[in-house]
């Protein structure tokens, strides 16, 4: 254990700062599209994100699950499962892309109708980020679970610094309205990197001639986890695109950019919270060191920016975003604590799930239900789409501390497990 910790924080340093850089440079993008778009342009920005948020639905449940049975399975020594397991998984992606491609086609022009689209390009290039997503889950899922965090690290670098250089393409040419392209261009370009990537790594290997299962439960259960998430991340400002006018959805795609500062920062470490979880108990042990370091790291992580936006966001936040957000600035102390309170929620959640309590799971959905039906009821203004989130949010936190002290101490049972 001692050895695969030295690896784990060499290579986790580097997984760090990729992250992080990679959460930097997606600052500064939306920092610069902040200064150069109108409420409307970047609206379209803020549409493009959030649906790419509800394709990571599949992808983040896909990407988790292959991460934690590759991490369970190189635990316990099995490669050649691991190598087998993988190319199974890609056969049954292969085959969701054709029907995704299909269905997506068919629902271009309703779509752009909804969201009040005067053009049906934007949604024709969306068609990219599913299929090329996949390949980004595959890959990283396989990396994070055979511990290649330099490569994940590397991977989301890289991915940001395409969607920003892209961007400020088009702000410098004049056409800041094309900017949206850098969403659908950085991941497809990632997804050819990946590839190449995980090609040098699986042939070495053999396959093992016994069938490895895909974990249906573990999946369904993730799905779920992932769902939630990327409700409250994006259901909220496809709410307002729908119900608001086109100037305070605006408005409210830029408060829910510092909320998505708060979860992106509190989430860094959950994907390897998931392998160290799996890799351990792969191996028979219960105690796990990373583990616990990784969710009180994930903690600090969260209330930081929380401090730093909620806080003192009036002073800090006109600096980095301009006059815009003056706008906003009355809104974000309880949006904010919405957004915190959520993402504590979604580490001990992800604690579980590594550790197959699926229970946790039927609390992120149960609580994303009662956020759907609240919204297509309430949402006549800004305050009552936040007030929802925020009673969403003190309510998932409240059932998985429930959850938590039917299971015993928290904090002794990570220190432990």
């Amino acid at each position: 254990m001692r050895k695969l910790l030295s690896y784990t924080y060499s290579g986790g340093s580097i997984y760090v700062a990729g992250i992080l850089g990679a959460d930097a440079v997606n600052f500064l993008f939306n920092a610069v599209l902040g200064r150069y778009l109108n409420f409307s342009d970047f609206g379209l920005i803020a549409l493009i994100n959030a649906l790419s948020y509800i394709g990571s639905i599949i992808l983040g449940a896909l990407s988790t699950t292959i991460t934690h049975r590759i991490s369970f399975l190189s635990g316990k020594g099995e490669d050649q499962k691991v190598t087998s397991f993988f190319y199974k998984t890609a056969a049954m992606v292969v085959r969701a892309n054709g029907i995704y491609i299909i269905l997506w086609l068919l629902f271009i022009i309703p779509l752009s109708t909804f969201f009040h689209i005067n053009s049906d390009v934007p949604l024709l290039l969306f068609l990219l980020v599913l299929p090329c997503g996949f390949i980004n889950a595959m890959n990283k899922g396989f990396l994070t679970g055979k511990l290649f965090l330099k490569s994940v690290g590397l991977l989301s670098l890289s991915e940001a610094l395409i969607k920003f250089i892209t961007a400020v393409f088009f702000v410098y040419f004049n056409a800041a309205s094309f900017a949206y392209i850098s969403v659908p261009f950085s991941i497809a370009s990632v997804s050819i990197i990946s590839f190449f990537m995980i090609r040098k790594m699986l042939p070495s290997q053999k396959m093992s001639k016994q069938a490895i299962s895909f974990p249906g439960k573990f999946f369904i259960a993730t799905l779920l986890i992932s769902f939630s998430t990327s409700a409250f991340l994006a259901l909220d400002v496809l709410a307002a695109k729908h119900y608001l006018s086109g100037e305070l959805a605006g408005e409210y795609a830029f408060l829910a950019l510092m909320g998505k500062i708060i979860y992106f920062s509190g989430s860094l470490l959950l994907a390897l919270i998931v392998a160290f979880t799996s890799h351990s108990d792969g191996k028979g042990h219960k105690k796990s060191t990373a583990t616990r370091h990784l969710l009180l790291i994930s903690l600090a992580l969260t209330g930081i920016p929380y401090i730093i936006i909620a806080w003192f966001g009036k002073w800090i936040l006109p600096v980095f975003f301009g006059s815009k957000t003056y706008v906003i600035l009355p809104f974000i102390p309880q949006y904010a604590f919405a957004i915190a309170l959520f993402t504590i929620s979604i580490q001990i959640v992800s604690y579980y799930l590594a550790k197959k309590k699926y229970i946790f799971s039927g609390v992120t959905i149960f609580t994303y239900l009662i956020m759907l039906l609240s919204i297509i009821f309430i949402h006549k203004t800004i305050w009552d789409i936040i007030h929802v989130i925020l009673y969403t949010s003190i309510l998932q936190f409240t059932l998985v501390i429930i959850l938590h002290g039917l299971k015993g101490n928290f904090v002794r049972r990570i220190a432990y497990a």
